[in-house]
């Protein structure tokens, strides 16, 4: 089967070569904890999302893309919404967001439990981002939004957080902290090397766009994005970047992003728009749950060569997809 990465040379014509800006951070590798005891994991085919019903409660979902009928496996009703959801690196666990707290649970529906101490508050919700897990399933990287230093109340802005994925306090990575701006969607190098977020700011739009982050949070701009049209990084084995981006017509898209530029767009299929996509663990598949332009119903749809794509899912309501 052909690889997402080279599908990607072969529709832009042009080789990406190792890591996002050609500095040799890139690579493969990682793997480690994060699950626990005597969960069986689940295969690197299997992708999780978050089917919402018509309350706006969301429902922890897996689907092995190996079942050729697409059976889902519902195995925990949140009960409210989710904001972000991903798989641990040893496969066993499940984290997943909130707007106010970061939970745990096992991919048998296990042991549901949040994980984040209490964040303080002056009335609003915090609004935690996605998750993401470093490669050794030691620490969790998150955006937090509202939050200040001002004694610890909450504020304007998104910041780049982080906490222990044993449990702990959700902060803000000092080095990577901006004034007026949301940083959110962090995406971690499968070697731990380096990681990527998005960047807007209200200060400086020469600054907007996608930032390559050191592990200790200090960071550059990789690519500009002046039109806010960049959202949700996802990382190739190759260094290859690819990101839903505003298409035409009013859709999403996806932007391929190599040597730190755009190297081309890709349409959605007609009809659809692209709101998350997550790549599966060996590069091979590309998942997005994608919304209808005219009933807007959303549903998971998969790919491996970035141009025809199979629906794996009828219910109409899903999201947050990952691997």
């Amino acid at each position: 089967m052909r690889n997402l990465w080279l599908c990607c040379l072969l529709l832009c014509s042009c080789a990406a070569q190792g890591d996002p800006n050609g500095d040799g951070d890139g690579g493969g590798g990682g793997g480690g904890g994060g699950g626990g005891g005597s969960v069986t994991p689940v295969s690197a085919g299997t992708l999780a999302y978050a089917a919402r019903d018509a309350s706006g409660n969301d429902t922890i979902t897996l689907l092995d893309l190996a079942d050729a009928s697409h059976t889902t496996h519902p195995i925990l009703a949140v009960g409210e919404a989710v904001t972000g959801i991903a798989i641990s690196p040893d496969r066993t666990t499940i984290a997943f967001s909130t707007e106010s707290a970061v939970q745990l649970v096992g991919v048998d529906g296990s042991n549901p439990h949040t994980i984040s101490d209490p964040i303080p508050s002056t009335g609003a919700n915090p609004d935690l981002g996605f998750p993401e897990w470093t490669p050794d399933g030691s620490t969790l990287y998150l955006g937090l939004g509202f939050f200040t230093s001002d004694g610890g109340t909450l504020g304007g802005g998104t910041n780049l957080a982080d906490m222990p994925a044993t449990g702990g306090m959700v902060s803000p990575v000092a080095n990577a902290r901006a004034d007026c701006s949301l940083i959110d969607a962090p995406k971690i190098a499968a070697d731990g090397s380096f990681g990527l977020t998005i960047h807007e700011s209200c200060l400086d739009d020469s600054q907007n766009g996608v930032w390559k982050h050191a592990p200790d949070g200090t960071g550059a701009l990789l690519v500009h994005d002046d039109t806010l049209a960049i959202a949700k990084p996802m990382l190739l084995p190759d260094g290859t970047i690819l990101a839903v981006h505003a298409a035409t017509g009013g859709a999403n898209g996806i932007a391929v992003i190599q040597n730190a530029a755009i190297a081309t767009t890709l349409q959605p299929p007609s009809g659809l728009s692209m709101d998350y996509i997550a790549v599966s663990p060996d590069g091979v598949t590309l998942v997005a749950a994608m919304h209808d332009l005219q009933t807007f119903v959303s549903n998971v749809y998969s790919t491996t060569d970035l141009q025809s794509y199979t629906q794996l899912t009828t219910d109409g309501h899903d999201l947050f997809v990952t691997f």
